[in-house]
C-alpha cells in the first residue's frame, strides 16, 4: 500500500526513489507553479468541478486541454461527428490513427493521457440535439463549454443553464478572430488575496546554535562601535597601526584594538 504522497499532485508513491523523480519532474512543478497562482482554495474548487465540453473542436478541445492539465476534477465531452483528414491540421489531440473514428472519443482519450487523475468520459451524440430531447442532463455539471453552436442553440442552452444555476460559457473562432460569452447569475469572490505581501522571516524561538552565532556576532557589533568611538574610524579605514608580531604571525595592530574592545565588552 503506498504511503508516500505529493499533495500538489495528489500522487501517491510506492517507495521514496519513485516520489524523489517525481519531484523532478515537469509536472510536479507546473502544479507548484499553478498553485501559487489561484492558491489552495483555488484548486480544491477546481478538483471538484464537473465540466462539459459541448463540440470538441479545436477551440474546445484547447479549452479543456488547459483544464485538464490544471487538475479539473471531472470531464464530458459531447460530440457525434467523426475525425476526418481536414481536422487533423487544427486539433492536436487526434491523428491519422483517428480518421473515421468518434472524435468525442479520441478527443477524451488524449485529455485522459494527459493527466490521469482526471474522470474523463464521453457521449457520441450531437449538442443540439441533447438541448432538444435532453435539457435537464446539464444539470449536474458546474460549468458547461459551448463551442461552434448556432444562436438558436446558445439561446436555449443559455435559459437551461440559468434556471439549474449552472455556468455557461460560450466560444466561437472564425479562423484568427471569434468571441467569448459568459453566462452566469452571479458570481462572487470570498476569499481575495493582496497582489503583495512581506513574509514574516523573525524567528520567536531559535535553536541554541543560531542564538550562539547572534549573541557573538552583537558582542563583535558592539565592539566595533567602542572602536569607532576611541579612535573616530573603524578598523578598516584605521591606518594609524603598525603591524606587530604575535608568535609567527604578523597582524595589523587595529586586530588587537578590537579584541581588547570585545573583552571590555563582553564582561
Amino acid at each position: 500500500m503506498a504511503t508516500l504522497t505529493c499533495n500538489a499532485c495528489n500522487k501517491e508513491f510506492i517507495d521514496d526513489s519513485e516520489q524523489k523523480l517525481h519531484y523532478k519532474s515537469d509536472w510536479h512543478r507546473y502544479n507548484l507553479k499553478r498553485k501559487e497562482i489561484w492558491g489552495e482554495q483555488g484548486q480544491a474548487a477546481l478538483e471538484k468541478a464537473s465540466i462539459c465540453l459541448l463540440n470538441c473542436g479545436p477551440t474546445g478541445s484547447e479549452t479543456l486541454k488547459s483544464l485538464v492539465l490544471g487538475g479539473v476534477g471531472s470531464i464530458t465531452v459531447i460530440d457525434g461527428s467523426k475525425v476526418e483528414l481536414g481536422g487533423l491540421g487544427n486539433n492536436f489531440l487526434v491523428d491519422e490513427s483517428s480518421i473515421g473514428q468518434s472524435k468525442a472519443k479520441c478527443v477524451c482519450a488524449s485529455l485522459q493521457e494527459l493527466n490521469d487523475a482526471v474522470k474523463a468520459k464521453f457521449i457520441e451524440e450531437y449538442p443540439e440535439t441533447l438541448i432538444e430531447t435532453n435539457p435537464s442532463f446539464f444539470s449536474q455539471f458546474t460549468l458547461v463549454i459551448a463551442t461552434q453552436l448556432v444562436e438558436d442553440s446558445m439561446i436555449k442552452l443559455d435559459r437551461i443553464c440559468r434556471e439549474a444555476n449552472v455556468m455557461l460559457i460560450f466560444a466561437r473562432s472564425y479562423g484568427l478572430t471569434g468571441f467569448v460569452r459568459i453566462s452566469l447569475k452571479e458570481h462572487t469572490v470570498i476569499e481575495s488575496k493582496l497582489d503583495h505581501f512581506l513574509d514574516d522571516l523573525r524567528l520567536n524561538n531559535p535553536w541554541p546554535e543560531l542564538r550562539s552565532v547572534a549573541v557573538g556576532f552583537y558582542i563583535l557589533l558592539r565592539a566595533v562601535d567602542r572602536f569607532a568611538a576611541n579612535y573616530n574610524s573603524f578598523p578598516g579605514q584605521f591606518d594609524g597601526f603598525r603591524r606587530k608580531r604575535w608568535g609567527d604571525f604578523w597582524f595589523h595592530s587595529a586586530t588587537f584594538s578590537v579584541v581588547d574592545a570585545f573583552r571590555s565588552s563582553s564582561c
